[in-house]
């Protein structure tokens, strides 16, 4: 974990700080905010809303013209471009990050000739199959049991850009990819990284992913998810238990779904699923 400075900040954006500070983690204002102190931005006013939920130590990038409202009593660096200033301190972060470990396979899994293993910041439990050309990435945990098809890539780097004044940055991946027991994921399938240290990627216990889906980053599945040929789950979306999602189904992010849900094939889900629900459509309708 990496301690965010005042001197962190220099190094990365070239930005003083008028002030010391010491914090740990970077967050975005509308999302998983906890107790402790963040660094984080805000573009405009109306993301002010969500100061409320920061810790008082929290560290802001304000555009120069903004300033908070005069009962927050928030740390402030101001800066041309927020955006700009956040992502590039994160990726700066991330590129420094903790040291690698040695990847350890347990010696009863089964490693085909052809898979491609990251030899450093991979577990890979009991009686586990990967199959010939899959890959596993680094920063993935793969449970006992599971079965990596051919093909199959998890702990990928996300797809992750931001249009800032300074042009197109690409955002480096921070997290991992978390695989419970008894996984399936199928040929040709997707599963990307946490964007951040704190979000990564879960794949629960007896969940089944077939081939060619996409299970983007931070994404959470439940238990006993099935997740058909062709389905997209966009980022940060959290899938309960015993969901059904069919085939070519695309889930927007940042939505839940509830446990027992079915949707239904080459449905585009955009809005939050209560349980047991069963849609299908564009958008997609009851049933």
């Amino acid at each position: 974990m990496n301690l965010i400075t005042a001197q962190t900040v220099m190094e990365a954006t070239g930005l003083k700080a008028s002030f010391d500070f010491g914090v740990t983690e970077m967050r975005l204002l509308n999302r998983h905010l906890g107790a402790d102190p963040v660094v984080s931005f805000a573009e405009s006013s109306k993301f002010f809303k969500y100061l409320k939920l920061l810790n008082r130590n929290s560290v802001l990038f304000l555009p120069k013209d903004l300033e908070l409202p005069s009962d927050a009593d928030f740390k402030v660096i101001h800066t041309e471009d927020p955006r700009w200033s956040f992502y590039t301190l994160h990726n700066y972060l991330a590129s420094s990050g903790a040291s690698d470990c040695v990847t350890e396979i347990s010696s009863s899994a089964i490693i085909a000739p052809g898979a491609t293993i990251s030899p450093t910041n991979v577990v890979i439990g009991d009686y586990s199959v990967v199959e010939s050309n899959a890959m596993i990435l680094a920063g993935t945990t793969i449970g006992a049991g599971c079965i990596i098809r051919s093909g199959a890539i998890v702990g990928a780097e996300g797809f992750e850009h931001k249009r800032t004044s300074q042009g197109i940055l690409s955002v480096k991946h921070a997290g991992e990819v978390v695989l419970s027991d008894n996984v399936e994921i199928g040929y040709h399938s997707v599963v990307s990284k946490g964007l951040f240290s704190w979000s990564p990627t879960l794949i629960g216990k007896d969940s089944k992913i077939d081939a060619q889906a996409y299970v983007t980053h931070g994404v959470s599945l439940g238990e006993r998810v099935f997740i058909a040929a062709g389905a997209i789950v966009c980022g940060s979306s959290i899938i309960s238990d015993d969901v059904w999602v069919g085939p070519s189904v695309t889930v927007s992010n940042g939505i839940t779904i509830g446990k027992n849900c079915s949707i239904g094939l080459g449905a585009n889900q955009f809005i939050d699923l209560e349980f047991g629900r069963k849609v299908i459509g564009t958008p997609a309708i009851k049933i």
